[in-house]
């Protein structure tokens, strides 16, 4: 079986200072989401309600903040695998790219759960500054995101040994 690889030197893919630059910035990004999600969910806990972006104007109901709390887990969760994969991407290890694929993947959909459930209670409404400016601190991870994508089709993910393929070897670093 033969792959296709229209960009056969993944080192141009690890040598280019703009995807460097968005891989350095998701690793800040997701480093301040560990702090972030502990303060919210242990305050959301306390039953103090407290979270760090504006209710609707009825406030948030109980459904809401319990919603919140196993999104605040699972963004640490994802916040944590987002670190690892920083860390396997620099020093080229053989699994960065399917650890990048999983969190890149869960990273964006929190951000579209996140955005759906704070857009449906209508914190938006009169709170638009605070949601808007998160989102826009977002757009790199967004950016790395599409040419994460762009790179997976170019290089397969998974090696084609899972697929069956034994005559591929691994790329050279």
């Amino acid at each position: 079986m033969k792959i296709n690889n229209r960009m056969n030197d993944t080192s141009r893919v690890n040598n280019d200072l703009a995807f460097d630059l968005l891989v350095m910035w998701y690793a800040f990004f997701q480093g301040l989401h560990i702090p972030v999600d502990i303060k919210s969910f242990v305050s959301l806990k306390r039953a103090n309600s407290v979270f760090h972006y504006p209710p609707p104007i009825d406030g948030w109901s109980d459904q809401a903040l319990n919603f919140f709390e196993i999104l605040f887990v699972l963004d640490l969760i994802n916040a944590i695998l987002s670190l690892v994969f920083v860390y396997g991407f620099f020093k080229h290890a053989r699994w960065r790219w399917w650890l990048g694929a999983i969190a890149l993947t869960a990273s964006i959909c929190m951000i579209i759960v996140f955005d759906y459930a704070t857009i449906a209670s209508g914190a938006w409404d009169n709170n638009l500054a605070p949601y808007l400016s998160t989102n826009i601190l977002l757009l790199p991870t967004w950016v790395l995101f599409f040419l994460f994508l762009r790179r997976s089709y170019s290089q397969p993910i998974f090696p084609p040994t899972l697929t069956g393929d034994e005559n591929w070897k691994p790329e050279e670093e």
